[in-house]
Parts: C-alpha cells; sequence; structure tokens
C-alpha cells in the first residue's frame, strides 16, 4: 500500500470513527420536544350524557351531527350524535323489585362500544344506581343486547338509563 493510499484510509476511518461518535452523543442527548397542551391534565375523552340529553352517541363514520331523540312516546329520552346517528333504540326497559327501588339513589350511567357489525362490547358502569343488582342486571342486559349493522362503524355509547319505579 502507498503512503497516499494509507493516508486515505487513515484519514477515512478517523472520520468514520468522528462521524459514529457524533452520532452516538446526539442520540443519548437529545430530548424530544414536547408541545405544552400534551403535558397539561386533559378531560376524558369520553364522559357521560348531561341534561337534557340522556344519549351521547360518538361513532367514526359519516359527517352528521346533531340532536335526536329515541324510545317510545311514553318517556323519550333526548340524544346528541356526533359522526353519524345509528337509527337502534339505545333505551333499556329496566324494571325493579321494592329493594332495589329502596336502595337506588339516582339513575345509573353506562357506557358501551357498538361495533359496526352490531356488536356490543366493553360495557361499563360509571354511575352506579345504588343497588347493585339493578346495576348487575342492566350490565347483563346491555352487554347481551344485539343491534342491527349500522353503518357508522365503531360507535361509543353513553346512557342515563331511567329505571321503571314500578315494583315486580
Amino acid at each position: 500500500m502507498t503512503a497516499t493510499r494509507r493516508h486515505v484510509f487513515l484519514a477515512l476511518s478517523i472520520a468514520v470513527i468522528f462521524a459514529g461518535a457524533a452520532a452516538f452523543l446526539y442520540r443519548i442527548a437529545w430530548v424530544p420536544e414536547f408541545n405544552l397542551s400534551e403535558l397539561t391534565p386533559r378531560p376524558p375523552a369520553f364522559s357521560p350524557p348531561e341534561p337534557p340529553f340522556d344519549i351521547l352517541i360518538l361513532c367514526d363514520g359519516g359527517p352528521s351531527s346533531g340532536e335526536t331523540w329515541y324510545g317510545g312516546t311514553d318517556i323519550p329520552q333526548g340524544a346528541v350524535f356526533v359522526g353519524c346517528r345509528p337509527d337502534e333504540d339505545f333505551t333499556f326497559d329496566v324494571s325493579s323489585t321494592a329493594k332495589e327501588v329502596m336502595d337506588s339513589s339516582r339513575r345509573p350511567q353506562l357506557s358501551f362500544v357498538l361495533t359496526g357489525s352490531g356488536d356490543v362490547r366493553d360495557t361499563m358502569l360509571i354511575q352506579t344506581s345504588g343497588s347493585k343488582t339493578l346495576d348487575q342486571r342492566l350490565l347483563r342486559l346491555v352487554s347481551e343486547r344485539r343491534y342491527k349493522p349500522s353503518g357508522c362503524g365503531t360507535c361509543r355509547v353513553a346512557v342515563t338509563v331511567p329505571i321503571d319505579m314500578k315494583k315486580r
């Protein structure tokens, strides 16, 4: 190997070593930038409906949003929908026993995910009625319910459930 080739080889080797060291130091010392809004607490992504609405529906599909009513003519429940309005009924007919009426202190609130195929998953109680048996029956009723495919994609639904205070 000639002297010129050795000098070029040595210079390239030193350049590669320095470049590797610089990349290593950059990787260790680099701190990602954060937007201040990412560091501040945010409200929950999905909260229960507020009066005068009993139902909140957030769907992936569709560009529409608005207010609607679900349920029969006896006690219709107001709903707010965002993304799409499923044609299904999101009211639940839950009657209660005398003990459940006595134990209940408020209307239960629950949430669930309605898939595009009509399956209910991730049913969760947001607020208890005060009656453990009534809450369990309501969760079972919602979890076992089957809807028609809506064309709205996946929807997150939150419901404040009216309880029929007539004793069974």
